[in-house]
């Protein structure tokens, strides 16, 4: 995943829920084929005839998303924490009441996903 992608899709979607009670303009998270392929996974939404969508989500969507975002900031975590040369692995090592699910995704974070982040840090 193209973290710049990721960067735009959640940014465009959190103003328009901020802002524009959850009403975005489908050229704003279509730029291109990645961009919409992410916004309709983690964002499933019903569209108008104004060229824009309404934002929705079921609870199943909402929690996939959540997972992604959890994702995204422990990668984040993990390059600013490797560029400062801190131990990232502490983290894990914190007994801390974690269903399975999150610690799956955590140990789907790969040295070279760390790497792409630091270079963005």
């Amino acid at each position: 995943m193209d973290l710049k992608v990721a960067w735009i899709v959640l940014s465009e979607v959190r103003h328009a829920i901020t802002h524009q009670q959850g009403r975005i303009e489908v050229s704003k998270v279509r730029l291109t084929k990645q961009h919409a392929w992410l916004f309709d996974w983690l964002f499933p939404s019903s569209y108008d005839c104004d060229g824009g969508s309404q934002i929705t989500i079921s609870y199943e969507d909402l929690k996939k998303s959540l997972e992604f975002i959890v994702s995204l900031a422990f990668m984040f975590f993990k390059a600013a924490s490797i560029s400062e040369n801190l131990d990232w692995e502490s983290f894990i090592k914190v007994p801390q009441k974690m269903n399975e699910n999150s610690i799956t995704i955590v140990e789907k974070i790969s040295d070279e996903d760390s790497k792409a982040v630091s270079k963005l840090v």
